[in-house]
């Protein structure tokens, strides 16, 4: 399966330290949203077991650090069903690749079934 998402999710930093609950949900909240809306795009079935590529098109070249973008991500798919859990369990083999593109920032999530 081939998801593409027309949005790059928040850094998990942003709320690291802050006492910003109400603003972690709403980001959450409306990422989610936009995981939903992609998968609207694509036939897919619940996975049990899976390998999983996820590529960051980033808009600018700045230096990212992968694990504080995949959080809100992994959560959307969840909560879509369309993996049963994130965890070590479910996906057995995971990457993710962070890549440059200016004109159309976005998250490509790759799935196979394992």
């Amino acid at each position: 399966m081939k998801l593409i998402i027309n949005e790059i999710p928040p850094t998990i930093n942003k709320y690291i330290g802050r006492d910003n609950r109400w603003q972690y949900q709403a980001d959450k909240k409306k990422y989610h949203k936009a995981v939903l809306e992609a998968i609207k795009k694509v036939p897919y079935e619940q996975y049990n077991k899976c390998e999983m590529t996820i590529i960051f098109y980033f808009k600018d070249r700045r230096k990212h650090d992968p694990c504080n973008y995949s959080k809100f991500l992994l959560d959307g798919l969840v909560e879509a069903g369309v993996i049963r859990d994130d965890c070590f369990q479910c996906i057995e083999k995971y990457s993710e690749i962070g890549a440059y593109d200016k004109e159309n920032p976005r998250v490509e999530v790759f799935i196979l079934e394992r």
